[in-house]
């Protein structure tokens, strides 16, 4: 045994002698892509299904194909398409957050692919507008059937607890919500009529899906509304139809239920155009109001009456109309409260009223602004009296500004007005700090800016400014502030960098015509250490003297092994030899997962299995277990390829699964192909919180699937 590993040894060392004399020196041997996926295998079976075999590819890095930008839109295109489609079986199943996972931030950044895509294909039509749209009537879709579903259950739960107060004010809201689940969801099937036009994707499923959900909150809201309501007639005579904002409407009307029951000796509230009336019926069901218009439109013919009842009133709403003739009024707005000077976020706040001839103007809308920017908007209160309270923004330039209040109305009952006042803006000094940190050839470079003023808000934040990263003086990159005024940046140094080479690198916040001074700040990243090649002194001459040394090792070694070959022959022979070593190893993905009833809980086991691995320091079995884990969830939940590559399979995945699904795969695979094709040491914290991220995905479909109310279901509203 000695022997052999001295044999070996000799071999080894003799080998890398010869190797590193041919070689010129060179100490890196790259080993091929496909070459690390026959040695390292990417075993990913899960309990002998092929649905969960890891297939094998080669490295997606290397791989390189010439564009298509039309048929990148058509696939961008297709991908937004059955995204919506695919939210909406979610939606069906009562699976909100993944609904809205589906056309969540994979879509946004699907759609701004789009728009990319389109800017370069200027001859083909653009449906940006149409795909927004869809994902806002989407949304709003699945909060209103979500909503819906939700307070169903908790008057369902009043109602058995006897609690009719309660029962009454989550049927009032549950009415609200119908309505609103039946107007989102006309919408939403005109965008699916649409997108199915424009891309030739068949979402005439998921448009009777919608159909069938809003007919079955309907059919629901008339059995609530039987259950817990009287219904109402209410019947409305104005003294004369002219009206205006200084001669308002006088109403006269009469509240009864739908069998001619007077509703007597009650508060009423009445919705009269954009004003709400409190009013109190008689002993008859009678009462008398006063409208004054503020907002009315002047070509506005008839005037709509609603009776509001109160949530917890046992009486529906009811309406009726009366002809109207509005005629125009001036309005006056003036200022009670403004600021002298100002700078980049200390406090604005300006007051004042509005009216007309002396008769205060409630509900009217109010805007403030300096310059041509709008800092805030605001409704007078009843009084006519408003407010408006913000911050300086950046983008106001420095100087002499006006500052201006609105009523931004036109064609109304009251006519639009406005007041000024001077206003000075100061200009305030920035700071700008940045680390960089150099890796091979790529910079990630970070920091944050914020105002350095004593006068100013103090550590006031800039956000949303543009910090532009030059390398060397020339412009390799930009990038936006956050909430805290914190930015960072990754980019490739210019190919003028080499590795022997040290580098400038500045940040620098050069704002548009603003209030804030521009801003700098410099790193230099140091040159790449380059480690001394393997035995680089051995020239040419050298490799043929070391290959004879090399044949004339070789040849006594196999000299010296045959003999001792023999004479261990005859020791075994003699001892009868030892029992050989079983050198297999236990834990292969396969057994790892094994079939067993319950999937999630088969996956669980082999995260658990995974968490081991990682723990003894198997990083590599660990993510491949984890990896073939988390890609059998994703199977047996989405329709997807089984034979797929770990690639192929994120990018099918990324217009199916949720964005919170799709981040853990994409981050699994991304390390997956880091242990099989570069070999490279991943951090056990990095592991564990993928590993986590999975088990979290895995056990919250558990409970789902062991809840016992299904409201998905068809029956269900």
């Amino acid at each position: 045994m000695n022997r052999s590993r001295y044999v070996l040894a000799v071999a080894v060392v003799a080998t890398l002698v010869v190797a590193s004399a041919v070689g010129g020196g060179q100490s890196t041997v790259t080993t091929s892509p496909e070459r690390r996926v026959a040695e390292n295998g990417t075993n990913g079976s899960i309990g002998g299904r092929t649905t969960a075999t890891v297939p094998r590819h080669r490295d997606p890095d290397r791989v390189q194909q010439r564009g298509d930008s039309a048929a990148v839109e058509r696939w961008l295109r297709e991908r937004l398409a059955h995204r919506l489609g695919n939210s909406m079986v979610r939606v069906k199943r009562g699976q909100y957050e993944k609904a809205r996972g589906i056309v969540g931030d994979r879509f946004s950044n699907q759609l701004g692919q789009y728009v990319e895509v389109q800017q370069s294909t200027p001859g083909n039509p653009n449906h940006t507008e149409q795909f927004r749209q869809g994902k806002e009537n989407q949304r709003k879709f699945i909060d209103s059937v979500q909503e819906y579903r939700r307070t169903y259950k908790q008057y369902r739960k009043a109602r058995r607890n006897g609690n009719t107060k309660r029962a009454r004010q989550q049927a009032r809201r549950l009415d609200q919500l119908a309505e609103r689940t039946n107007q989102s969801g006309a919408s939403l099937k005109s965008t699916y009529r649409n997108v199915s036009g424009t891309t030739g994707v068949d979402l005439n499923r998921s448009s009777r899906q919608v159909t069938t959900i809003s007919r079955n909150i309907s059919t629901t809201q008339s059995s609530v509304e039987s259950a817990v309501f009287k219904r109402t007639a209410l019947n409305v005579t104005a003294q004369s139809n002219h009206v205006s904002f200084l001669d308002p409407m006088n109403l006269t009307g009469v509240l009864t239920t739908a069998n001619g029951s007077r509703i007597s000796n009650r508060n009423v509230t009445l919705d009269v155009g954009n004003r709400t009336i409190e009013t109190r019926t008689d002993g008859d069901g009678r009462f008398t109001a006063s409208y004054r218009p503020t907002t009315l439109p002047l070509n506005k013919k008839r005037l709509t009456v609603r009776y509001h009842p109160l949530n917890e009133s046992a009486y529906l709403e009811s309406t009726d109309t009366v002809a109207a003739n509005v005629t125009q009024v001036d309005s006056t707005l003036g200022l009670t409260r403004t600021p002298n000077e100002t700078r980049f976020g200390k406090p604005v706040v300006v007051s004042g009223t509005v009216g007309a001839k002396g008769v205060s103007a409630g509900d009217v809308p109010v805007v403030v602004s300096i310059g041509d920017q709008r800092i805030g908007t605001t409704t007078t209160g009843p009084n006519g009296t408003f407010t408006v309270r913000t911050r300086l923004p950046s983008s106001i330039r420095s100087g002499n500004r006006t500052l201006r209040a609105t009523v931004p109305l036109s064609e109304k009952a009251l006519s639009g007005a406005n007041a000024t006042r001077k206003l000075r803006v100061e200009r305030t000094n920035t700071s700008l700090s940045m680390d960089a940190a150099r890796n091979g050839s790529r910079v990630e470079a970070h920091g944050r800016l914020r105002v350095r003023n004593d006068t100013a808000v103090n550590d006031t934040a800039v956000t949303d400014g543009t910090v532009v990263i030059r390398v060397n003086g020339n412009r390799v990159t930009s990038v936006e502030t956050g909430p805290n005024g914190s930015y960072n940046a990754t980019f490739e140094l210019p190919s003028s960098v080499g590795p022997d080479q040290s580098a400038t690198v500045v940040a620098a916040y050069e704002p548009p015509p603003s209030n804030l001074e521009n801003a700098q700040a410099s790193d230099v990243v140091e040159p790449v250490s380059k480690p001394a090649s393997l035995l680089g002194w051995i020239s040419l001459p050298w490799a043929g003297a070391a290959l004879l040394t090399l044949v004339f090792l070789l040849g006594t070694v196999f000299v010296r092994s045959r003999r001792s070959d023999d004479m261990d022959g005859a020791d075994e022979g003699l001892s009868g030899g030892e029992d050989a070593r079983d050198d297999s190893t236990d834990g292969d993905v396969e057994q790892d997962l094994s079939e067993t009833e319950d999937d999630a809980a088969n996956e669980l086991d082999a995260l658990d299995t995974a968490r081991t691995r990682l723990s003894s320091g198997d990083h590599e079995r660990a993510v491949k277990i984890g990896y073939a884990a988390f890609r059998r969830y994703l199977l047996r939940n989405y329709d997807l390829t089984p034979w797929a590559t770990p690639r192929e399979l994120r990018d099918a995945a990324e217009s199916v699964v949720t964005d919170r699904e799709y981040q853990t795969l994409a981050d699994l695979t991304t390390c997956y192909e880091r242990v099989v094709f570069a070999s490279d040491g991943i951090s056990t914290d990095t592991v564990s919180v993928l590993l986590d991220a999975a088990d979290g995905i895995v056990t919250d479909e558990r409970m789902d699937q062991g809840t016992d109310e299904r409201p998905g279901e068809d029956t269900e509203p």
